[in-house]
């Protein structure tokens, strides 16, 4: 018999991990806002996980084809409220943190 695992490379930390360092009063502080809407949270979420494992290529690519797509704003709106979300999940899952449970000191 053959078993099936549960987890799949999208649980997987990434490797190596990238190293992080202190803030400092010269360093720009973001407020990061988790979305209010439920639907849009795990779209944003499923898109940074899948970001956080195969890079920039996969995002630009989503980019260009979800380009009239206003779910994907957070692609093509920098600014935003869900574009920093995103940014900060992406960077969140590719330092090691896990979907629910990440660092809370600044960075």
């Amino acid at each position: 018999t053959s078993s099936v695992s549960s987890s799949s490379k999208w649980d997987e930390v990434p490797n190596p991990v990238p190293v992080e360092r202190d803030m400092t009063f010269e360093d720009e502080k973001i407020q990061v806002e988790i979305p209010k809407n439920e639907e849009k949270k795990e779209l944003i979420d499923r898109l940074a996980r899948y970001i956080s494992k195969d890079g920039q290529p996969l995002e630009n690519m989503i980019r260009e084809r979800e380009a009239a797509n206003t779910k994907y704003d957070c692609l093509n709106k920098p600014d935003s409220k869900d574009a920093i979300y995103y940014r900060w999940k992406v960077y969140s899952l590719c330092m090691g943190d896990k979907e629910d449970e990440w660092r809370e000191k600044p960075f």
